[in-house]
């Protein structure tokens, strides 16, 4: 198991995204408040009308009065707006109301407003009460609506009906719309903060207020998007103010957010702008705009800060520059407006251009810290990274699922509280410093649920980008299963070593009764022959002078019987010597020693050189290896073989016999090949037998043992033999005896 530099990576989450009901019910009290803040205000204007009291026609005394056409219409767009607060609910009694109500308040607006575009006169302001022009203080148009007023009613009728609908490329008119009428109203209000004792001419303080936040509560009223949608989760790396005010590219940030914000940052201006005048008598005009344009352009890009720098220029020409309304007359005031014009579109155009680098900078990075992250996770053994102190300062799922304890709280802690053996651990830990790295480190981690878990752990430094050590990455690897099969196996070796131990001693045990009764067997086979032979001699001796003695006396018959005895003695005088020979084979110790194995076979067939009298049998000895054993009995093992091969041969007309050798896998072979009568491989299981034959004793004589005592010398000296033979074709005898270690 490898190990993985870890001083780069940047764990990555993804935050759930929030149910539209869920936002609903967080800005409802602000839609609430809204509605019912227009609703009051209209209610006590109308009262006003009903009771001739000036003050709550106007809001203060001497000001504009407010028109009752204009008081209903924010009564009815607060019902409006209280119906449609929910508008994503399948209530559609409610919806339907809300959507009748905005659509008479926008009817009201658009045809006040056309009053003033096209010269109507429709009596619509004069329906619920009569004003006379010698009741009316100064107004825009003595009995009519203002026609600012007349218009924000119009956007904001069509905002709430079109509440809930969107177009094909995600643009929510609503939000445009009621963006717009506050944004109409706010400037309404701003004429109150440089002269608020003056008389206004376009609409009165009360309506300019209900205007704004009844805007800015149809702009919360949808949770989908604006100023209704989510607010910045905790993980959220920007400030408050630029969540809310500013929603920069890479992050996507609903265009109100953005606009909205800069559109308040004006508003902050021009309130400062008018203390400094009033505290300080401060003569620059722009001394608030300034960073209010700066600030709008980094935080919120091109456009807000585009929006920011007219509506910071508008604002200072018509409040600052010029006490009666928009207009410059002096050239310095003209040149400063420019210059703080121009200054402000190339900060905004230079803040695009960062905010973009500064984009494509984050995208890398998200990129990277995505690839490290995945390549942390992909590892399917626990993975923690340690900082020099001790602490973890990162880790992968299969650490959380191996601890039992979620990366939030495992992050900071000591790594070592999690091991059963934290002091081994951290003996681990420093040897990780000193080699550099550490494998194969047995450990075992403790489960929160108290299961233990046994691992082997491989650990190495990594460093930071000056090449420093900034801490260890280690990996564990379960090798709980592997010890649980050991475990396991342990306990059937054992099983099994018993059970071969206990074999091993019933086999020895066996041995031990084989040898016993082999050794018996022997000794009563030698003992037998042995006491066989004196009545043998004793039966031969007299058959003998039987013959020479007493020969004339007897007949034909009794001669032929008496040779018969003689032959059955020497018959069985030979056969008692081949057991002999058989269990002296068995018997005789063995004296090891390095043997001339083709000098060995020329002595044995030395001995043999009567049966070959008649030249018709030719002996080929091929070089033979040297081996190693006992000289006598190997030399009555190639005496037994060559013996074999003549007897078997003598009958053909030219006889050949092969003595040769060849090596083998750890052994020799040595072999004695003939071309005799040969052998039918279906009876090669007597061939090595006691006693077996193949033939009858008539065709070849001979007791059926010499073959038998060379498996035996063969046996003791650690070989084996094999034959092979076809009928009429021939046999090879083969034995073959170890070489090297095994001799």
């Amino acid at each position: 198991m490898g190990t993985l530099l870890a001083s780069s990576v940047e764990a990555v989450a993804i935050q759930p995204a929030h149910s539209p009901s869920h936002h609903a019910n967080r800005w409802s009290w602000f839609v609430s408040f809204g509605a019912a803040f227009s609703a009051i205000v209209g209610l006590l204007s109308l009262a006003g009308w009903v009771f001739v009291v000036p003050v709550l026609k106007s809001g203060l005394p001497g000001q504009v009065q407010k028109q009752a056409n204009t008081a209903i219409c924010l009564i009815v767009l607060g019902v409006s707006l209280w119906l449609r607060r929910n508008a994503d609910e399948q209530i559609r009694w409610r919806n339907f109301a809300g959507q009748v109500l905005a659509g008479l308040v926008a009817a009201i607006g658009l045809a006040s407003f056309g009053e003033y575009i096209f010269g109507w006169d429709l009596g619509i302001d004069q329906l619920p009460f009569a004003v006379g022009r010698h009741e009316v203080i100064r107004s825009a148009s003595p009995g009519l609506m203002a026609p600012a007023n007349a218009v924000s009613f119009y956007f904001l009728g069509l905002a709430l009906i079109l509440l809930a609908w969107s177009t094909l490329r995600g643009i929510w008119p609503s939000q445009v719309l009621s963006f717009t009428a506050g944004l109409i109203s706010l400037f309404n209000l701003l004429d109150f903060i440089p002269r608020p004792n003056h008389l206004h001419a376009d609409t009165s303080l009360p309506t300019a207020m209900a205007l704004v936040v009844l805007s800015l509560a149809v702009m919360c009223a949808s949770p989908q998007w604006g100023y209704g949608s989510s607010s910045p989760s905790a993980d959220a790396r920007d400030s408050v103010v630029q969540w809310w005010f500013f929603k920069g590219f890479a992050e996507k940030r609903y265009w109100p957010l953005r606009y909205g914000g800069a559109v308040l940052l004006v508003v902050v201006a021009v309130i400062l702008r008018d203390g400094l005048d009033r505290s300080f008598g401060a003569r620059s005009t722009f001394a608030t705009f300034y960073p209010v344009t700066l600030l709008a352009a980094v935080l919120g890009g091109l456009g807000p800060g585009i929006l920011a720098t007219l509506l910071s220029a508008a604002a200072a020409a018509y409040l600052f520059l010029d006490s009666h309304g928009i207009g410059v007359d002096k050239p310095g005031d003209q040149i400063g407006l420019v210059i703080f014009t121009l200054t402000g579109i190339a900060v905004s155009m230079v803040a695009q251009t960062l905010n973009r680098v500064h984009q494509r900078t984050e995208e890398k990075l998200l990129g990277i810290s995505v690839y490290s992250r995945g390549l942390i996770e992909a590892g399917l053994d626990p993975l923690m990274t340690i900082s020099l102190e001790g602490k973890i300062t990162d880790v992968n799922q299969a650490t959380e699922q191996a601890t039992g304890v979620a990366r939030s709280r495992l992050v900071g802690t000591d790594f070592a509280s999690y091991f059963t053996e934290p002091e081994q651990a951290r003996t681990g830990y420093r040897r990780v410093f000193e080699r550099g790295q550490v494998a194969d480190y047995p450990l075992a981690i403790r489960h929160a649920s108290g299961k233990v878990i046994d691992v082997l752990c491989h650990a190495s430094v990594y460093r930071d980008a000056s090449g420093a050590i900034a801490g260890v990455c280690g990996v564990a690897h379960d090798i709980t299963e592997r010890k649980r099969a050991e475990g396991e196996l342990a306990v059937y070796r054992q099983h099994l070593e018993d059970a071969v131990a206990e074999r091993t001693a019933e086999i020895q045990t066996a041995n031990k009764r084989l040898e016993s009764a082999n050794q018996e067997l022997e000794t009563f086979a030698y003992s037998v022959s042995h006491d066989l032979r004196t009545p043998l001699r004793a039966v031969d001796g007299f058959s003998r002078i039987l013959l020479e003695d007493y020969a004339p006396r007897l007949d034909t018959e009794g001669q032929r019987i008496v040779t018969v005895v003689r032959e059955g003695t020497k018959k069985m005088a030979q056969m008692i010597d081949d057991i002999l020979a058989f269990s002296r084979a068995g018997r005789q110790e063995i004296a090891p020693g390095a043997i001339d194995m083709e000098e060995l076979a020329r002595a044995a067939l030395k001995d043999l050189k009567p049966l070959l009298a008649g030249g018709h049998i030719k002996v080929e000895i091929k070089p033979l290896p040297v081996s190693h054993g006992d000289a006598p009995m190997l030399r009555l093992l190639w005496t037994n073989l060559l013996d074999n091969a003549i007897k078997f041969t003598r009958r053909e007309p030219v006889g050949v016999i092969e003595i040769g050798a060849q090596a083998g896998e750890g052994e020799t072979v040595y072999y004695v090949k003939d071309n005799g009568v040969g052998f039918d491989e279906r009876y090669i299981s007597k061939l090595f037998g006691v006693f077996q034959r193949l033939h009858s004793q008539e065709e070849f004589p001979g007791t059926g043992i010499g073959l038998a005592i060379v498996k035996r010398i063969a046996a003791r000296h650690g070989g084996r033999v094999w034959a092979e033979g076809r009928v009429g074709v021939g046999a090879t005898i083969y034995f073959a005896l170890p070489t090297g270690d095994r001799s």
